[in-house]
């Protein structure tokens, strides 16, 4: 279920809108000129979609918004026909192609309920999620390197800073217990054999001095 508890940061303006009828509140804006394929590329409910993305709560001004990041550097990677994946999302990819750039109204019933979720996402919260489509296919991907994508000065150790980027991207701050579990030898970083999250089958093979130079 940790798909379900994702981050939210920022909104930016979007040239078209397309209200759906289930949900009045709920609505998908995109630039029409990087929605631009062939209807068989474009996402649908079996489709494998990858994208970035940010978000908001939507009573945050709109200044608020346009000062944050337009989408994330995480990726994240879901099949649109999932339940364990809130409806907002999958149903606001549905119709995009690779590469388009698109905001979606999420409302409670269809993102995070009465609950709400970790300590940054309110109860009966409406989002406003800012994604990129960085790939569609119809079938699944490979896993998800997660090591690799927060290892930001690629020295194949991750710090406790790295870390907590990667739980603030999910709506919440790194627990002390998590960290102290993980980081089993205590050495304020986290090694290719302590880091839990998916991270592929081999270590990242560290520069050697000549690649250095």
């Amino acid at each position: 279920m940790r798909c379900k508890y994702l981050a939210l940061a920022a909104l930016s303006s979007f040239l078209t809108t397309t209200p759906t009828l289930a949900s009045p509140e709920f609505s998908v804006s995109f630039d029409p000129a990087t929605n631009n394929c062939p209807e068989n590329e474009k996402v649908t409910a079996l489709s494998y979609v990858r994208i970035h993305f940010h978000g908001t709560i939507h009573s945050e001004s709109d200044s608020d918004r346009k000062n944050k990041h337009a989408a994330s550097g995480f990726a994240y990677e879901f099949q649109a026909n999932k339940p364990e994946i809130i409806k907002g999302f999958t149903q606001g990819v549905l119709g995009l192609c690779k590469g388009s750039n698109a905001a979606i109204i999420v409302p409670p019933d269809m993102g995070f309920g009465v609950v709400g979720a970790g300590r940054k996402i309110p109860p009966h919260a409406t989002i406003v999620f800012v994604i990129d489509v960085i790939d569609v296919s119809n079938k699944p991907f490979p896993p998800l390197n997660v090591f690799a994508m927060l290892d930001k000065d690629n020295n194949s150790l991750i710090s406790k800073k790295e870390y907590s980027a990667y739980f603030i991207q999910l709506g919440n701050l790194l627990p002390d217990t998590t960290w102290k579990a993980e980081d089993v030898d205590g050495d304020g970083n986290l090694s290719w054999a302590e880091f839990t999250l998916p991270k592929g089958d081999a270590p990242p093979t560290s520069p050697s001095i000549g690649d250095e130079l």
